[in-house]
């Protein structure tokens, strides 16, 4: 059976890339993981990559962590209903036509006002957003050229890929992001598969244009906005 908005399984093999390159060695234990999938309705048949390759990035700890759950909750007036279905059951009456036309103005010479009947109803979760930002300084050739690709690949994940038809493009690919933290990663959020929204890279993060001999930057902002494709329930939530 089809799982919407699911990511396709991973395969073995894929390119792995971290920055910097002993970021899972020693004494940092706090680093985050961001696996670029196909994007696909089916999840029974599909491979990782595809045109653009797929790959794991691993990063730093972003600058800031901010888990945000916003909820659509929208009015409704039961006057508004009331009123209306009056009006179409029967002539509007003396009371009715005060209430539509004038009930306003009556409020101020009386003192009252119409009950609203007003309600909240729920709509629906909205999709999260993350803005995940890194400023990473390379610290020889090698890590220069691992900022390179890491940079790359989250640009071609970000755009859509051609399929030998003019009229088609292929999605882009979408990020599975996890936060991997000492001992355990419990007390840290969770992301479902997002699509990438926005890649920002700044290569003059140091305050000025400042670069090695090679040509590469000293030191490299990197900010990437992502939206998850799927929404969150309550039983997504785990309490242990």
């Amino acid at each position: 059976m089809a799982v919407p908005n699911f990511p396709s399984k991973p395969r073995s093999g894929f390119d792995s890339m971290s920055f910097p390159n002993d970021l899972k060695s020693g004494q940092r234990q706090f680093y985050t993981n961001i696996t670029f999938m196909d994007y696909s309705f089916d999840t029974s048949s599909l491979m990782q990559g595809g045109a653009g390759g797929g790959a794991m990035v691993t990063l730093p700890m972003p600058r800031r962590l901010n888990d945000a759950e916003n909820i659509i909750w929208e009015e409704w007036s039961g006057m508004d209903k009331m009123l209306g279905l009056a009006q179409t059951i029967a002539p509007p009456s003396a009371l009715v036509s005060a209430l539509t036309t004038g009930g306003e103005m009556a409020s101020i010479g009386t003192g009252l006002a119409l009950n609203p009947f007003m309600y909240m109803m729920f709509k629906r979760p909205q999709f999260k957003e993350h803005t995940l930002s890194w400023t990473l300084t390379p610290n020889s050739q090698q890590e220069s050229d691992t900022l390179r690709r890491i940079i790359n690949k989250c640009k071609k994940s970000a755009l859509p890929s051609t399929t030998g038809s003019v009229f088609l493009m292929k999605y882009p690919q979408v990020a599975q992001v996890t936060l991997k933290a000492s001992g355990s990663d419990r007390y840290l959020y969770k992301f479902k598969p997002c699509a990438i929204i926005s890649v920002q890279v700044e290569y003059t993060a140091a305050g000025m244009p400042s670069f090695f001999k090679s040509g590469a930057p000293t030191t490299v902002n990197l900010t990437l906005q992502l939206k998850e494709i799927q929404l969150w329930k309550s039983d997504d939530i785990q309490d242990v």
